[in-house]
């Protein structure tokens, strides 16, 4: 796990393929349960880890993977945030869903 996963993304259905082309190019993945719901609300997903597709893998199923179970701040610098929104500005701020 040297230099810590290369990204991070939310459960969300339409960003599946995103996940799922992650974790087929050999990437780190957390992804954060539904609503940030738990204690420890992610898990990173190990494409060197993983028994079933990658595309399965990401699905938001994947929180049986094992592995799972993380505090943000047990978290390691990602590379890459992925992110659902209706819109963004032109700053950036985003807009939708929490």
């Amino acid at each position: 796990m040297a230099g810590g996963p290369d990204g991070q993304a939310n459960p969300d259905a339409p960003q599946l393929p995103v996940r799922a082309r992650a974790l087929a190019d050999g990437k780190l993945l957390y992804m954060a349960v539904p609503s940030l719901a738990d204690e420890r609300p992610f898990i990173l997903i190990d494409p060197a880890r993983l028994d079933v597709p990658p595309r399965r893998a990401a699905s938001i199923t994947a929180r049986r993977v094992p592995g799972g179970g993380l505090a943000l701040g047990e978290l390691q610098p990602v590379d890459l945030v992925v992110c659902g929104s209706v819109a963004v500005n032109r700053e950036g701020p985003r807009l939708g869903k929490g």
